[in-house]
């Protein structure tokens, strides 16, 4: 082998891993660093608040500590009440709500916090993601407000210095007792009244992020998606003209785009614990197809549209935390504006990476060796994404 060919190799990982890359690349990459969301009860509140280890320490302080073993996701441990403040915050007018329960459960790798609150009769609330200000690097996170079916009915991107919420509730039927809607007393000479309705949703969509915002997320979701410029990069590198490359990368849109609408309005949804695997699978079989069937390049249109397929619900799961609209508009326009956001970014890859592969590809050497090494390093990579999204 060249040692010029050593020479590109070292200097490329050498830039990696001064970049920041090699870890980014090793952890793959999730929807959002961290995600909050308000479900909106006839008598409650529930918010949910999930994060990774990093950030949770910062709040588990004074937590049990046997929630930060694994394999304890089913089983919530009580949270000091004391210490939601500092994860949320809700606000009705300028009274500021307690937790009525607090409890955090984890599997090792993700971190839930779970806090109950008592439903004002009506007005306008102020929901704070407060633990933005207590971590050192925030990161990118959503804010999503539902009713009790898991419709959205507000949402926003957060970031840090941009972490308030206001929603307006509608008035409940019947005065609230310590802040929590309850039915009217009765007599005997009255007719009982009724309870209040099972679901109270708001009365408008009090706000939503924009479609420059949705564009935005897709862009970074499929930059940061290294298991999906993987896969496709696989794909491409033994692909020898431009038409053939073409093909691969519009029949991986194509497909993509179709599970993607399919996950997001909630018409197909698979789990992630079974969709991240897949992933890494798809990353795998195109890998070993390099290594020991590199001629056989008529079918790489075929792995792109049915892995794209299993990609696309990866995609879905970004743009359902962001939160969606459950009809017209309001479900149209962030999964147009998301998925077009995808496209730019791959595309834009696509414009940095191509006329590189092309130069690569008129050295014989770069075909002999070259590809065979990059395949055994993205055989690793996908292998260690299987091994660590099917056990941990």
């Amino acid at each position: 082998m060249p040692v010029r060919f050593f020479s590109i190799v070292r200097r490329a990982l050498q830039l990696l891993a001064l970049g920041g890359w090699l870890p980014a690349v090793a952890g793959a990459h999730g929807a959002f660093d961290h995600s909050t969301r308000v479900w909106v009860f006839a008598d409650h509140l529930e918010v949910g608040i999930a994060m990774g280890p990093e950030a949770a320490k910062t709040f588990l302080n004074d937590g049990p500590p046997e929630v930060t073993r694994s394999g304890l996701m089913q089983i919530a441990y009580p949270y000091p009440a004391g210490n939601a403040a500092r994860l949320f915050e809700i606000k009705s007018g300028n009274t500021a709500l307690a937790p009525t329960k607090a409890t955090v459960r984890s599997d090792g790798l993700e971190f839930d916090f779970e806090l109950i609150y008592p439903r004002p009769a009506g007005g306008t609330l102020r929901l704070r993601a407060a633990y933005l200000n207590e971590l050192h690097q925030a990161g990118k996170g959503s804010l999503a407000v539902a009713d009790e079916s898991g419709a959205t009915l507000a949402a926003r991107l957060l970031a840090s210095g941009d972490d308030t919420l206001e929603i307006t509730l509608p008035e409940s039927v019947s005065a609230p007792i310590g802040g929590v809607s309850q039915p009217a007393p009765t007599t005997a000479t009255t007719a009982p009244v009724a309870a209040p309705v099972k679901s109270a949703p708001l009365q408008t969509l009090a706000s939503s992020p924009s479609f420059g915002e949705f564009f935005k997320l897709g862009v970074t979701h499929i930059l940061s998606g290294f298991d999906h410029l993987l896969f496709l990069g696989a794909l491409l590198i033994g692909v020898r003209k431009v038409g053939p490359m073409l093909v691969v990368i519009t029949c991986f849109t194509m497909a993509h785009s179709i599970t993607l609408a399919l996950a997001a309005t909630g018409v197909v949804v698979i789990p992630s614990r079974i969709t991240e695997p897949l992933i890494a699978v798809s990353i795998i079989v195109v890998a070993v197809g390099n290594l020991f069937r590199p001629a056989a390049t008529s079918d790489r249109h075929w792995l792109a549209a049915g892995f794209g397929l299993i990609h696309g619900f990866g995609f879905a799961s970004a743009l359902r935390e962001a939160g969606l609209g459950s009809k017209g508009l309001a479900l149209a326009k962030p999964l147009f504006a998301f998925n077009l956001g995808v496209e730019a970014g791959q595309l834009l890859v696509a414009a940095l990476f191509l006329p590189l592969l092309f130069r690569l590809l008129q050295a014989k050497s770069f075909e002999r060796y070259g590809i065979p090494a990059i395949s055994t390093l993205i055989l690793a990579l996908g292998s260690f994404w299987l091994v660590q999204r099917l056990l941990f």
